[in-house]
């Protein structure tokens, strides 16, 4: 039996938006400030005020996404730029299940 090598790619998002209107955790009329992304302990990646995020959209759809609370992501994601968010390891509910 040969040994598969594979690789599974975790990628740890956060997304920042602006409260200064009060709906900075509203999806859909909130403003995203900052969108980051951990790829490894060297690679990260800070983009500020995004006003397209195409060229991530495969990264963000195909591979394994970690976050907290990684639900308001995957909805602002949806409705502000059409990536829809496949594989998720939420922090803030792994937590909740483990108490």
């Amino acid at each position: 039996m040969k040994k598969r090598d594979f690789k599974i790619v975790f990628l740890f998002i956060d997304i920042e938006t602006d409260d200064s209107k009060g709906c900075g955790l509203d999806t859909y009329r909130s403003q995203m400030v900052t969108f980051q992304a951990m790829i490894s302990a060297k690679k990260q990646l800070i983009i500020h005020e995004p006003k397209n995020l195409k060229i991530l959209k495969a990264k963000l759809e195909n591979n394994t996404l970690v976050g907290h609370n990684i639900r308001f992501e995957a909805k602002f994601l949806k409705h502000h730029f059409g990536i829809t968010i496949r594989d998720v390891y939420d922090t803030m509910m792994a937590e909740q299940i483990i108490q």
